[in-house]
C-alpha cells in the first residue's frame, strides 16, 4: 500500500520559500517471533536477529531451481569478482537501500555498493576482509569442477510479483579450489570434485528478509563444509555490524542438506519517518517564488514499542509545511576611508597568506591609488607569488584543467591541485625524483595529464615527457626523452598532439616539437 501528501503552494510574495513535503507509506511484511535458547537463533546489537529452520517457528524449506530459467554470472573458477547486476528492486539493508548486487567470484559471497575480490580465506564475521555490506553463505577456496558438474557455476534471477519480489542468486556445484577444472582430482572423478555444494542467497522485497538455503551443503572434500563460513554484515552510521551463523568449525556440526536460515531486521517503531531525498532550486532566486521539496519515508507501523503488536502500517500522518520569508539586508562599504576598514575583512585560505592592504605601498611596488590619488582608499591583493608561498615549492607553471587548477611544482618534484571549489592543495603527480625532477610545465586533456620536466637541473638539455593518467595518477606508458632544452607544454587536444617549446642558445635546438598523444608520445 502507499500513500502520498502533497502541500505545495506558489502563490507567495517574492521573498516567501514553500516547503513541498512528501510523505510515502511503505507496506511491510513484518515477523515478530520470541527468542528461543537454541544455538541456531541469534542477533547483532543493531537489531537483525537469525533463526534456521531446525526451530520448531523457524522458516521451511523451499526450493526454488533457477539453473534453466536464471542468467549465469559465473562459470568458472575465479577468485575474480563479477557485476554489479540489477535486483530488480529496492533492497535496504542496514538502513541503506540497494538496487544492485556484486558477487565474489566463486568463494561464496555477495556485496552491495562495490565489492572486494580476491578473497578466498574466511575469517569470522564481522570481517575487514570483505565489502561492509554483505551476505555471505558459503565463504571458502571454491572453484568449479565443470567437466564432472557441467551445470557448475553461479545463477541469478528475480521471481515473483511486484511488492513481494525475490532475487535470488544460487551457487551450484561448488567445489574445493584444489578440485577446480585442471586439477588432478577434477581430472579423475574423486568425489572431492563430483560431491558438491549447492545453495542459494535470497533477497525479499518489501520485508528486506535475506535467506540462505542450502540444498546440498556436504561436500567430499574436508575442506569446503568444513571451512564454510556464513552470516550477513553491515555498516550503518560508521559502525560496522554483523551476524555470524558458522565460521569453519563452529559450530562443530556441518550444515545439514536443506537447512534454511532466515535474517530478519529489526522490527518497525511507530512514526519511523526518515528524510529520503530534497529538492532545492539552485541557484535560490530572491526575485521570483522558490519551490523547496522533502520526500520523507514512513516505515512506521502503530505499535507504540517495536515489536510489541500485531503491526500494521501507518496511514494517517499529518503532515506541516512551514512558510519562512527571506530577511532582506544589504550592507555598503566605502573603499575611500583609508583609515575606516569596517566590515571589510580577509584572511588566507588552507596555508596561503593573505596580502590585501590598503596601504598606499603593498611592499612590491604596487600603489593603492583611486581617483582622489594618495587620499582614495583602495585595496590591492599584493604579488600573488608570495600569497601561496606556504603551499608551493619553487613553483613553475600552472594549469587550468576545466574544474581545477593545476602547479607544476618544481621544488618538490610533484605536481599539486588546488581544488577550486574549497581552495585546498592536494599532491596528485609524485613526489617522483626520476620523472617530474625539476618539472616546469603540465597540461591534460579530458582523460591524461602529460609533464615537462628536465632530467638532473634545468639546465639539462635531457628533456622528459610524461603521460599520466588522470583517474589515479599512474603513469601510461613510458616517457618521451626526444624533445631537448623544453620550457613549456602546450596541448591542440582535437589534433590529438602536444607541443614542446624548446629554449637555447643554439638555432639547432630553439624550436617547437610536437608529439602524438595517442601513439607512445612519437614525435611529429
Amino acid at each position: 500500500m502507499q500513500e502520498t501528501y502533497k502541500i505545495e503552494k506558489r502563490d507567495w510574495a517574492a521573498t516567501l520559500m514553500a516547503v513541498v513535503v512528501v510523505v510515502t507509506m511503505v507496506t511491510s511484511t513484518f515477523v515478530l517471533f520470541a527468542p528461543e535458547a537454541s544455538a541456531r537463533t541469534g542477533s547483532d546489537s543493531y537489531g537483525y536477529t537469525f533463526k534456521d529452520s531446525a526451530e520448531s517457528d523457524g522458516p521451511a524449506y523451499a526450493w526454488t531451481d533457477i539453473v534453466s530459467s536464471g542468467t549465469k554470472l559465473l562459470g568458472s573458477t575465479t577468485d575474480g569478482s563479477q557485476g554489479p547486476f540489477n535486483i530488480g528492486f529496492d533492497f535496504e539493508f542496514y538502513e541503506t537501500s540497494y538496487d544492485k548486487f556484486y558477487n565474489g567470484g566463486d568463494n561464496g559471497y555477495i556485496s552491495f555498493g562495490g565489492v572486494v575480490a580476491n578473497r578466498w580465506t574466511p575469517y569470522s564475521i564481522p570481517s575487514t576482509q570483505l565489502q561492509p555490506d554483505s551476505v555471505i553463505a558459503g565463504w571458502f577456496d571454491g572453484g568449479f569442477c565443470t567437466s564432472r558438474n557441467p551445470n557448475s557455476g553461479v545463477y541469478y534471477e528475480t521471481v515473483g510479483e511486484e511488492g513481494s519480489r525475490q532475487l535470488i542468486i544460487q551457487m551450484q556445484d561448488q567445489v574445493y579450489w584444489s578440485a577446480r577444472d585442471g586439477s588432478s582430482y577434477c581430472n579423475s572423478g574423486s568425489v572431492w570434485a563430483t560431491n558438491t555444494l549447492t545453495w542459494q542467497i535470497i533477497l525479499s522485497e518489501g520485508s528486506n528478509a535475506i535467506t540462505l538455503q542450502y540444498k546440498d551443503a556436504n561436500g567430499g572434500s574436508p575442506y569446503d563444509n568444513e571451512y564454510l563460513t556464513a552470516g550477513i554484515q553491515g555498516l550503518n552510521g560508521g559502525t560496522q555490524y554483523g551476524i555470524q551463523y558458522k565460521y569453519r568449525s563452529t559450530p562443530s556440526t556441518t550444515i545439514s542438506d536443506q537447512t534454511v536460515v532466515e535474517f530478519l531486521p529489526p522490527p518497525p517503531k511507530r512514526n519511523d519517518l526518515k528524510l529520503s531525498a530534497t529538492t532545492i532550486p539552485e541557484p535560490m532566486s530572491l526575485a521570483e517564488n522558490n519551490i523547496l521539496g522533502a520526500t520523507v519515508m514512513n516505515n512506521g507501523v502503530n505499535c507504540d514499542t517495536a515489536g510489541s503488536c500485531t503491526p500494521v502500517p501507518e496511514t494517517d500522518v499529518d503532515v506541516s509545511a512551514s512558510i519562512f520569508s527571506v530577511k532582506e539586508s544589504t550592507t555598503e562599504y566605502d573603499f575611500n576611508d583609508r583609515s575606516d576598514a569596517e566590515g571589510w575583512t580577509h584572511s588566507g585560505i588552507d596555508g596561503a597568506s593573505s596580502k590585501w592592504t590598503q596601504a598606499l605601498n603593498d611592499g612590491v611596488g604596487n600603489y593603492n591609488y583611486g581617483e582622489e590619488g594618495t587620499d582614495d582608499g583602495s585595496w590591492s591583493s599584493g604579488r600573488k607569488s608570495t600569497t601561496f608561498s606556504g603551499l608551493f615549492s619553487d613553483n613553475q607553471r600552472i594549469h587550468y584543467d576545466g574544474t581545477d587548477i593545476i602547479v607544476a611544482d618544481d621544488g618538490s618534484n610533484s605536481v599539486k591541485k588546488i581544488d577550486t571549489t574549497d581552495n585546498s592543495v592536494t599532491t596528485i603527480l609524485g613526489p617522483d625524483l626520476t620523472n617530474l625532477r625539476n618539472v616546469l610545465d603540465v597540461t591534460s586533456d579530458e582523460d591524461y595529464y602529460y609533464t615537462l620536466a628536465r632530467a638532473s637541473s634545468t639546465y639539462s638539455s635531457t628533456t622528459r615527457i610524461c603521460k599520466w593518467d588522470r583517474d589515479d595518477g599512474s603513469m601510461v606508458g613510458t616517457c618521451s626523452t626526444a624533445g631537448r632544452y623544453g620550457t613549456a607544454l602546450s596541448i591542440y587536444e582535437s589534433a590529438d598532439e602536444l607541443f614542446l617549446l624548446q629554449t637555447s642558445s643554439s638555432s639547432t635546438y630553439r624550436k617547437i616539437v610536437g608529439f602524438s598523444t595517442n601513439d607512445g608520445l612519437a614525435t611529429n
